[in-house]
């Protein structure tokens, strides 16, 4: 008669296991011994823990059970009288310190709701019993069994400013967010030493200011040119649209008795101002912006001419970064910091360039309102806005790549040349293809067609070519990133060739593509007949913009073709790989 006081266990062979019979007693610590490999976690997670977890979901619904961790039968014979298992793995508990024991076997949370109905005298409900909640943890520790507190000795610098890096606390290093508003508070000097702050100072810098402060995120004045006489450049002013705002935001409606009430008047307010271009504020948009009116870190109407000024700017800044960072007694370090902060800003200006590609201004009107939602930017702004990203990429390594500073710091060519290709290949992303060719459908009397779009690309990335000149580095780059985009929109570029520089796609790159990254939503093959066939989601757009980069590289590769001939042999060689690199692609597709 079999004994149900035990869990009985023949023919377990899990792993190391070979074939063990085993019986387990119930009701007892029992403790799985052995050397390292013998099979005891075999037996315990993999055998009874899984064994128990597959019994325990087959009770449940067929539609819970689809919903649960999937238990397959254990390599087991036979297992009888086996119950219920609370499993305590070997995995490390969960990042949150105020774990316990309870936490893990997941009984503190019947512990709480015990003690919440039964104890006497009542903290409250379940959580006011809980370490994670304010109301449960302990005043002093928060929960966590010790007592935190801030060394401000360890935390502060006294003996430096802010700008010399006096906060010592990595998250606010230079060229944080968190950083920014120490650097440009207005209720703090950040060329002050830590030791010569006020005690109101000190109470800023360690806990806050006991009002709110409005400040700007524009990181300085980019625009302001030396001879404009701008004397106060950091921290920046509070302009029109900042009063504006606090005003909407702020100001008492002494008149009105609900919030329902001073709806009319704040509407009334933005309506005042509907007509003066100064406060149209648009929606924020730090990734994806389509508006160049709406940009986080622009400023000015024009993004051209604020990007020429502030490269202007930066050119200034290269030249004498070496002497302004010189500290005797420190290393380069803050001017190696500074120096790459320099390629940012300049990025992040013709970002802002960027956006006027396939972009439109949005608006906002309110129901009654003749208003457009959007009006697309001009044909004639767009390519305006693509010969001044080409022109600004061709003379980057001239002004960025400053052999004084790369003697102190390190090599920015490859620096310089990445962002170059990656620039290139984000102007030729599918979707941005595909979103030309959308907008041109919506103003066909000022349409800057998908078509004349990559053409543009074309002639200035192959100027030099055409002309049958020769090459500089940049170029050179710059084409390999343009025959590795239209690769990508014929799905030609293979995952598992060596050829690294005509395959692999940055990370920065990828977000952009649609969501498949295929026209079809399984990829069956490569050829374009499974393209055309297997596709059930791609839209007229999208294989227009497919159909654009494979006759780009059909014209691409005559012109490389007849460039072979006539080449020098270094150059010949550069562009006979590219065409070897087209015609391989296009053979599939045949």
């Amino acid at each position: 008669m079999q004994s149900r006081e035990q869990i009985e266990i023949r023919g377990a062979c899990a792993n190391n296991l070979k074939h063990i019979d085993v019986e387990i007693p119930k009701e007892k610590l029992v403790v799985l011994a052995g050397v390292s490999g013998s099979g005891k976690s075999s037996l315990a997670f993999d055998t009874i823990a899984e064994e128990s977890g597959r019994q325990w979901q087959s009770t449940y619904p067929l539609y819970l059970r689809n919903r649960l961790p999937r238990h397959e039968r254990p390599p087991v014979e036979d297992i009888r009288n086996l119950t219920p298992c609370v499993v305590v793995d070997q995995q490390p508990i969960g990042a949150n310190a105020r774990s316990t024991v309870g936490t893990a076997v997941d009984a503190a949370p019947l512990l709480r709701l015990l003690f919440s109905r039964v104890g006497r005298p009542s903290a409250g409900g379940s959580m006011a019993y809980s370490m994670n909640h304010p109301h449960g943890m302990c005043p002093d520790c928060t929960g966590l069994g010790v007592r935190v507190q801030l060394d401000e000795e360890r935390m502060f610098d006294r003996e430096k400013s802010i700008r010399e890096g006096a906060i010592r606390f990595s998250q606010f290093s230079t060229g944080s967010w968190q950083s920014f508003y120490y650097y440009n508070n207005p209720q703090l000097d950040p060329d002050k030493k830590l030791r010569d702050f006020t005690r109101e100072e000190w109470q800023i810098l360690r806990i806050g200011p006991d009002t709110p402060l409005v400040m700007d995120y524009a990181r300085n004045n980019y625009v302001a040119q030396p001879g404009d006489g701008v004397t106060q450049l950091l921290p920046p002013h509070l302009g029109l649209y900042d009063y504006y705002a606090i005003k909407w935001a702020y100001q008492p409606i002494f008149e009105a008795k609900t919030p329902e009430e001073e709806v009319p008047v704040l509407n009334r307010w933005i309506d005042e101002k509907a007509d003066d271009p100064i406060y149209i504020y648009g929606e924020q948009a730090i990734f994806g912006a389509t508006d160049p009116a709406s940009q986080t870190e622009s400023l000015g109407d024009d993004a051209m001419k604020a990007t020429e000024y502030g490269i202007r700017n930066l050119k200034i800044v290269v030249d004498s970064l070496h002497l302004w960072t010189a500290y005797p007694g420190k290393d380069y370090n803050r001017t190696e910091k500074l120096y790459e902060e320099v390629f940012k800003q300049a990025r992040r200006y013709l970002g802002h360039v960027m956006v006027y590609l396939g972009g439109s201004y949005r608006y906002y009107p309110m129901v009654g309102s003749d208003q457009p939602a959007f009006e697309m930017v001009s044909k004639q702004k767009q390519k305006e806005a693509l010969n001044f990203i080409f022109d600004k990429l061709y003379e980057l390594p001239d002004w960025y790549v400053n052999p004084q500073l790369e003697k102190l710091t390190r090599p920015k060519n490859e620096d310089v040349t990445d962002y170059q290709m990656s620039t290139v290949r984000t102007l030729l992303l599918p979707g941005r293809i595909a979103r030309m060719e959308t907008n041109a459908k919506l103003t066909p009397e000022d349409a800057y067609s998908a078509s004349e779009y990559v053409d543009d690309i074309y002639n200035r990335v192959w100027a030099s070519t055409l002309k049958n000149k020769p090459l500089s580095h940049s170029e050179r780059m710059m084409q390999y990133a343009f025959v590795q985009s239209m690769l990508r929109g014929i799905d030609a570029l293979d995952k598992e060739s060596s050829l690294r520089g005509l395959t692999d796609y940055p990370a920065e790159d990828e977000g952009a593509f649609w969501p498949c990254r295929h026209i079809e939503c399984g990829r069956h093959g490569n050829g374009f007949e499974d393209q055309m066939t297997g596709s059930t989601r791609a839209t007229d757009v999208q294989l227009y913009a497919t159909s654009l980069c494979y006759n780009q590289l059909r014209k691409l590769g005559k012109l490389l073709r007849a460039r072979v001939q006539s080449s020098t042999d270094e150059l010949a060689e550069h562009y006979r790989y590219l065409n070897y690199e087209i015609e391989k692609a296009l053979e599939k597709g045949l």
